[in-house]
């Protein structure tokens, strides 16, 4: 079983990464770059870009909705007793929904992010997904080592 463990964590991570890196990317790199071009040329390079990040996005999603249930249901009895940590994990999962949302709707095109308001607020919010996960994990340590919560 802990080997399963491991692997599912690393498959959520993995797949976080990848979302996340790629929204950096654009945000960082791609959107400057893409101010130089003219508009036709700027959609069209828009539209590539948006395929093929869906083939990354699609099942990267689905392995976070995957490996993030079966966390859930493998560790929820110990965020049981931190409250705190019950509570963030809760926000996190939220907010990881939120972004997974936002992220398919980026990637198949169903919401256009001209100004990329969107992609900031995605990049905003990953980060803030990512700061949640890390303080539960330590939560939930010191609840293992019985340190509380």
């Amino acid at each position: 079983m802990e080997t399963l463990d491991t692997l599912m964590r690393v498959a959520h991570v993995g797949s976080a990464i990848a979302l996340l890196g790629a929204a950096l990317f654009r945000l960082v790199a791609v959107a400057p770059a893409l101010r130089l071009l003219d508009d036709g040329l700027k959609d069209s390079v828009l539209t590539l870009m948006r395929r093929r990040f869906a083939r990354i996005a699609h099942p990267a999603i689905a392995l976070l909705l995957v490996t993030g249930a079966w966390q859930w249901v493998n560790q929820i009895e110990v965020y049981r007793v931190s409250r705190t940590a019950h509570m963030l994990l809760g926000i996190k999962a939220l907010l990881g929904v939120v972004l997974m949302v936002l992220v398919f709707m980026l990637a198949t095109g169903l919401a256009r992010d001209p100004r990329g308001n969107l992609g900031r607020l995605g990049v905003l919010t990953g980060l803030v997904v990512i700061t949640l996960a890390a303080v539960v994990r330590q939560l939930r340590l010191e609840t293992l080592a019985g340190g509380g919560g």
